[in-house]
């Protein structure tokens, strides 16, 4: 390449190496940004998750203890309003 006048070589690569790393940096920095995103979206997917979790423990607390009251010969659990009562809670 022939020499260009009124370029300065030594600040021409100063000035390419500064972009190079600000480009670089901003590359980083969008990087972290996903990172912090995904994270945010798995906190709140884990908050959903125990939610239901929660919802489920309890239905099948309560479906174990209509078992029990079965057991110990206890027909009113077998009750047309507590089938009903057993669809609800199971779509919750």
């Amino acid at each position: 390449m022939e020499k260009i006048k009124g370029v300065d070589l030594k600040n021409l690569l100063a000035d390419a190496s500064e972009e190079a790393i600000e480009e670089k940096r901003t590359t980083t920095k969008n990087l972290i940004k996903q990172f912090l995103h995904r994270r945010e979206g798995l906190e709140q997917d884990v908050r959903r998750l125990e939610n239901q979790l929660e919802k489920k423990k309890k239905s099948l607390k309560k479906t174990d203890e209509k078992l029990k009251k079965i057991k110990s010969g206890d027909w009113s659990v077998l009750s047309k309003d507590n089938q009903e009562n057993n669809e609800k809670e199971e779509k919750e």
